[in-house]
């Protein structure tokens, strides 16, 4: 068996959910990383059909990719029903503890959810965060 030798590049500098070498493989700062060996996480998947378990599904889904910048834990999921189709959403803290708005979901078939574009949010979500809509239907400057 022939030993890889590629660069280690530290935890710090890696984008988030990206894996460095495997363990059977040799470092060495020289040599640049191929990309072969970046490997994305696996998606997560609902455990089951509960409310609770897509609520965990879609905290899962946003943990796996960037946040909006100053936005940050503790993370929370939560249902708004609207109606009668459920709506999951999941929200963080800015730098002013200020409760912001990081993702909206419908439920999808199979027991999946589908992330929502912004101008499908459904109108409860503007009076819950009023922060955010602000943002998004603010006239360019």
């Amino acid at each position: 068996m022939q030993t890889q030798i590629i660069r280690v590049i530290p935890p710090n500098l890696i984008a988030p959910g990206l894996q460095t070498a495997p363990p059977h493989v040799k470092a060495n700062p020289a040599v640049p990383m191929p990309n072969s060996l970046r490997v994305p996480p696996a998606k997560p998947k609902p455990r089951g059909n509960t409310q609770k378990d897509l609520e965990d599904f879609a905290l899962a889904l946003c943990a796996s990719y960037a946040r909006i910048p100053d936005v940050q834990a503790p993370f929370d999921a939560s249902t708004l029903e609207w109606r009668g189709q459920p709506y999951i959403y999941v929200t963080g803290w800015d730098i002013k503890r200020r409760r912001r708005l990081l993702e909206v979901f419908q439920k999808h078939s199979k027991h999946f959810l589908e992330p929502m574009l912004a101008f499908q949010y459904p109108p409860p979500f503007r009076k819950l965060f009023k922060l955010d809509y602000d943002i998004l239907y603010s006239p360019d400057p």
